[in-house]
């Protein structure tokens, strides 16, 4: 939680299958809008990967 996680680990350890550069984007464009205002709490690290950040509510 909070530690900033490589688009090449989620493919090894979540898909577990050889996929194009752009394949986790989709993924976390898709999961972001299912979950909806709990989305906003991935958040993209440029050049790294994601990480979970929790939102304070507004």
């Amino acid at each position: 939680y909070g530690k900033p996680v490589s688009r090449e680990y989620l493919v090894e350890h979540v898909l577990k299958k050889e996929v194009y550069d752009r394949t986790i984007d989709v993924h976390v464009k898709n999961l972001r809008e299912k979950l909806g205002k709990e989305g906003e709490w991935i958040k993209t690290v440029r050049g790294v990967g994601y990480k979970l950040e929790e939102v304070e509510p507004k």
